[in-house]
């Protein structure tokens, strides 16, 4: 009874170590997994979706400022696409992709980049509202020029002095070209001339006939639109090009490429350490294991059953065969 008590300690104290020895195991196991997953780096996967939405971000900048520069150069009564609605989406889209990202170079970079496009869209709307304005007052002037040359042509029938209205004609035809010189190169000496060009009409106006001068004082006030005017605009286009929203999209896209790779590379040497250390963790416990069995063979060995007398058993003597009589000559 006391042999079978000892066996069964015995063999909870195996069950309980065996237990033991996988808990163990286990966690020798998932505590360098566990390691790599959150020291390693942030994932891949999150660092794309950051910089897929800064792409969509440069190329917004790109079309912003392609657009402005075009728009310049045209006339075109309708007005460019500047995609400004499209902000907000890209804005979330960013966000959302960082949301999560422990990134520091994100966290410490996207407020200002988020906040530079921010500034250079409400730039954007001023540009597109001054540039609408400034088109539009060209557009107006250039459009009384037949408006003007049919006044002119029925004043000269009965004009006592002819020659101011040839001189007025030719100061109306210069300023409609300085105006269009000056809406497409607004430079201090172009707009200095379209002033000198508009006080000689306005001095030319008083000899005109009465039938030309409300034509006159409508050109005049197109004119003054489009000096008013255009500085914004030029200087709205100069803030569009010179706007650091741009360059911090690709400082931070660089930093992030950068970030990436490093991790990629903290990434694969710690595969290397992993790799390593659960060969060495192998080689353990195939060490252990080797112990163990050859620990439990010597114990089967030592409790092989012995030759031994059954208890209660008397002993049992040795027979003698009874001896022979001698036989006698005779």
């Amino acid at each position: 009874m006391w042999k079978l008590r000892v066996k069964n300690h015995g063999n909870a104290g195996m069950v309980a170590l065996g237990t033991l020895g996988v808990v163990v195991a286990v966690v020798l196991i998932a505590l360098p997994s566990i390691w790599y997953i959150g020291w390693a780096g942030a994932a891949p996967g999150r660092h794309h979706d950051v910089l897929s939405s800064l792409v969509e971000l440069a190329e917004l900048d790109a079309s912003w400022e392609r657009t402005a520069l075009q728009s310049l150069g045209e006339l075109a009564p309708a007005a460019p696409a500047f995609r400004t609605g499209s902000l907000a989406g890209m804005m979330t889209r960013l966000e959302s992709a960082a949301k999560g990202n422990a990134s520091p170079v994100l966290q410490r970079s996207l407020p200002d980049v988020v906040r530079a496009f921010k500034d250079k869209a409400e730039h954007v709307a001023r540009f597109h509202a001054a540039h609408a304005a400034s088109r539009s007052a060209l557009r107006e002037a250039l459009a009384m020029e037949p408006e003007i040359a049919g006044l002119m042509r029925d004043a000269w029938r009965d004009a006592p002095d002819r020659q101011r209205l040839v001189a007025a004609d030719n100061v109306v035809t210069q300023i409609l070209a300085e105006a269009q010189r000056y809406y497409y190169a607004p430079a201090d000496s172009t707009r200095k001339n379209l002033e000198a060009s508009t006080a000689d009409l306005r001095g030319a106006t008083a000899a005109l006939p009465d039938s030309l001068k409300p034509a006159a004082v409508r050109l005049e006030r197109h004119i003054a639109d489009l000096i008013r005017v255009k500085p914004t605009e030029q200087a709205s286009f100069d803030r569009l090009r010179f706007h650091d929203a741009g360059p911090r999209v690709a400082t931070l896209a660089r930093a992030l490429h950068r970030e990436l790779d490093r991790n990629e590379a903290r990434r694969a040497r710690y595969r290397v350490y992993l790799a390593a250390y659960f060969c060495a963790l192998l080689a353990l416990i195939a060490y252990l294991a080797a112990r163990l069995i050859q620990r439990d063979i010597s114990a089967r060995a030592n409790r092989a059953p012995a030759v031994t007398a059954a208890p209660g058993a008397m002993p049992v003597e040795p027979i003698l065969t009874p001896a022979q009589p001698e036989k006698t000559e005779a």
